[in-house]
């Protein structure tokens, strides 16, 4: 029986080879890669869980393992990766993505897992990983190398503070340069109703999420690249900050008014607690009661009565319970957007949806989420699975493939490996 650390190293040579034998065909390159990540992803979980290289590596194993990650808030990031590779278990391919696109969006998760298995465990993978190429315009790559130079320029000198604003983050794209990675940010203002020209673009060599709204601190520049001065715009600082209207809103889903504040130390200390652990509020749903315990005392003073986490502990009662309403529940909390909360609430609590104020023009996306939407608002598959996973719904799948065959190519008819 193969340990679990001859499985990560042999995973591991795999990528890595194809890195280096493959480095000028990004295409067929992604498609190799991509055969390997769930192996990595689960043999991390085994090696986390049970803590020894020389552990048997099988499927009882990986089970313990992946419901270890989950329950662990510091590990969100690998159960989150690991719902994106489930698509690849089943036999439609939802929604057309290419491998290349999906290697550029899984790259910083790779970093990720190449960090936590040296820091955690002492093991080293992923060695070239910065040899990917991220850029295939060589033009792009001075582009990028200028930039660098600023942020690092900025990082030395020390940036002068400056007030930071809320804005949420549309993407994030990561870039390498000397074997340091950084990233394209898109933003906008964190208001209910933007266009698409309301985007900026600015660059920063912190990690950061796009899950919720966020304070950032911006610094203008320029760079000198093909004979043109150009602007640019730096992030140095980035914290989660989300809007307090929509924990109010959200609260009210639940049958909670609340009037949240910026001022209360309990919001304060998560969002702290979110931008550390780079995490989203899903976590908190999926942790171990003595996992939740642990973070919700974190982030509560021993004498204070609690507001925030009074709506949390009733979402984690529902969700956990998997009645009506949790499918929903769970999708809202991935992002908070307030205009998509605004739309989801009615007065009036639905029956169906174990009597939560919402809509009943939910209950189609409670109850088949993969083929329908919530009122008002179109879903990202990529969100549907991380909220959701796709596991038991192949169904919904099917049905969700039929619909994007008819409605973008007027056919009918569904291959089973296309």
């Amino acid at each position: 029986m193969t340990s679990v650390g001859e499985h990560i190293q042999h995973t591991n040579k795999a990528i890595c080879e194809n890195i280096s034998q493959l480095g000028d065909r990004r295409g067929i390159l992604s498609q190799n890669i991509l055969a390997q990540l769930r192996n990595l992803v689960e043999g991390t979980a085994v090696l986390l869980c049970t803590g020894s290289a020389e552990a048997e590596y099988d499927y009882e194993r990986i089970k313990e393992g992946l419901e270890f990650i989950r329950a662990k808030g510091q590990y969100g990031f690998l159960g989150r990766f690991h719902k994106h590779l489930q698509t690849s278990a089943s036999h439609y391919t939802v929604d057309g993505d290419s491998s290349e696109r999906l290697m550029l969006k899984y790259y910083d998760y790779l970093l990720q897992i190449r960090t936590l298995l040296k820091k955690s465990c002492g093991v080293d993978v992923l060695s070239n990983l910065e040899s990917f190429p991220l850029d295939l315009d060589p033009s792009l790559r001075e582009y990028h190398e200028k930039i660098a130079e600023r942020i690092e320029s900025l990082r030395l000198a020390g940036a002068d503070e400056e007030n930071p604003e809320r804005y949420y983050i549309h993407g994030i794209r990561p870039f390498s340069v000397e074997g340091k990675t950084y990233y394209e940010v898109t933003f906008y203002r964190a208001i209910n109703r933007v266009g698409k020209f309301d985007r900026m673009i600015a660059f920063t060599d912190i990690k950061m999420t796009d899950d919720y709204s966020a304070m950032l601190t911006l610094h203008r520049d320029a760079i000198y690249v093909l004979g043109h001065d150009l602007p640019i715009t730096i992030i140095s600082g980035w914290r989660v900050s989300i809007r307090p209207c929509e924990f109010d809103n959200f609260a009210r889903l639940l049958g909670i008014t609340i009037k949240t504040s910026v001022e209360w130390a309990e919001y304060q200390k998560l969002m702290e607690y979110l931008t550390k652990g780079s995490g989203n509020l899903l976590d908190l749903m999926d942790m171990s009661d003595h996992e939740y315990g642990k973070a919700r005392a974190c982030c509560m003073s021993p004498r204070s009565k609690p507001q925030i986490f009074s709506v949390l502990d009733e979402a984690r009662r529902v969700i956990r319970s998997g009645c009506g309403g949790s499918t929903m529940l769970r999708f809202l909390m991935l992002h908070m957007r307030n205009e998509v909360l605004r739309s989801q609430y009615d007065p009036n609590s639905c029956p169906h949806l174990s009597k939560l104020n919402l809509k009943y023009g939910c209950i189609p996306f409670d109850d088949m989420p993969f083929c329908s939407s919530p009122v008002g608002h179109n879903v990202k598959y990529g969100d549907l699975v991380e909220s959701l996973g796709v596991a038991g719904r192949d169904h919904e799948l099917l049905a969700r493939r039929v619909k994007i065959n008819v409605e973008n190519h007027g056919i009918l008819r569904v291959m089973q490996n296309s």
